[in-house]
């Protein structure tokens, strides 16, 4: 029974340790979150600050001062082929007034621009802040000079598509050698550059035996960008948009799930390349039990052989000290036998030894008695001695 509680004690000193190990684990899963979350981040914000400043390093050709279709149109055209990214770029007056576009789109399908140069774009969200120069800057971070739209669908850049074409327009003005502003270029982005930094995360997770990753991008007001979720979508690895009436959509859980359900990473994209007022964020999302499936592992397989060899450990104390108990008892009852033995013999001894002082007694009293009678004996002799 001691040796068993002793060894209970070290069974939960050791369950102890374990527990205290798996909590550290966690947090450090937890960490690893961080950083996915950390890497998209520094990834979105570096191909954000490069999408904010092709514009202006575009404008630089001299062929947006001379307003010539031809030689804008083929420039546009090029940097289509070259940047897959931007599904249309346009070249407007101050006026709002078509000047050029790109006529074929990165796959190399020809665009509907005949749509386009019966358009007026001064009353787009794009045209109007970037002719009163309303750009979304950060002058600390040095970036400034663009004017960044939301992720919205485009009406003209779906209609030169010819099909829903969602993403944002990033705009600036052009200006001549007095300085003075002569046009606006808006470079409509694809809604694929943050799809494919989410998409690439979301490879690295799976890797990692994370499959059930749901991954958003949302705005300040928390609705939803970007999310890619294949594991609630059949595995199907493709990014779902709402069109109905706005692709934008307050952001919850999976239907049926709680908070509780995920381990749950969330970080604001604030970078040296980002524009911290944009309000963005990065949202991850894991199924626990996807999250903490190694540990899990790790920790039934230490309770399952803590559990058998407590049990072994047991069973042979137990075989243990039942052996040693019936020796000790076979002992004791040997000890018992001699005790009984000797107790038998003291008593016979006892017995021995008052029979020999009776004997002693009776002697001594049988001596006394001839003692005196051999005194009566002597004082007759000496009566009859006097007498004679």
């Amino acid at each position: 029974l001691v040796s068993f509680g002793m060894l209970l004690l070290f069974g939960i000193a050791v369950l102890v340790q374990f527990e205290k190990a798996q909590n550290a684990q966690r947090k450090e899963v937890g960490k690893v979150f961080s950083m996915y979350s950390a890497n998209l981040v520094g990834s979105l914000s570096q191909v954000f600050f490069n999408l904010y400043s092709n514009p202006q390093a575009f404008i630089k050709n001299r062929a947006f001062q001379e307003k010539k279709f031809a030689d804008i149109n083929f420039i546009f055209n090029e940097l289509t082929s070259l940047f897959p990214v931007y599904d249309l770029m346009i070249y407007t007056d101050m006026e709002g007034n078509y000047i050029a576009s790109n006529s074929i789109a990165s796959d190399g399908k020809k665009l509907n621009i005949e749509e386009l140069k019966k358009m007026k774009f001064d009353t787009t969200e794009w045209f109007k802040n970037t002719k009163s120069r309303k750009y979304k800057e950060d002058l600390k971070k040095q970036i400034f000079g663009s004017y960044v739209g939301k992720i919205e669908l485009d009406p003209h850049v779906s209609k030169a598509h010819g099909k829903d074409r969602i993403g944002q327009h990033f705009s600036t003005l052009v200006e001549n050698d007095s300085m003075e502003p002569v046009g606006v270029i808006t470079t409509f982005a694809s809604v694929s550059w943050a799809e494919a930094e989410i998409s690439g995360l979301y490879e690295a997770m799976e890797k990692a035996g994370k499959s059930t990753a749901n991954i958003a991008l949302v705005d300040k007001d928390e609705n939803v960008m970007v999310t890619y979720d294949p594991y609630n979508n059949k595995g199907k690895k493709e990014f779902v948009h709402d069109l109905e009436k706005s692709i934008f959509k307050a952001y919850t859980l999976r239907a049926g799930h709680v908070p509780e359900d995920y381990l749950s990473e969330t970080q604001n994209i604030s970078h040296i390349r980002f524009l911290d007022a944009l309000g963005w964020k990065i949202k991850i999302n894991v199924d626990k039990e996807d999250a903490f499936s190694g540990i899990n592992a790790s920790g039934k397989t230490f309770y399952a052989t803590f559990i058998i060899m407590v049990l072994v450990c047991g069973i042979i104390s137990y075989v243990v000290a039942s052996k040693l108990s019936k020796k000790l008892m076979n002992v004791s009852n040997d000890l018992k036998m001699t005790a009984q033995k000797t107790e038998q013999s003291s008593q016979d001894l006892n017995r021995a030894s008052n029979s020999v002082s009776q004997s002693s007694n009776d002697q001594a009293s049988s001596i006394q008695t001839t003692a005196s009678t051999l005194d009566e004996f002597s004082s007759m002799l000496q009566l009859s001695t006097k007498n004679a």
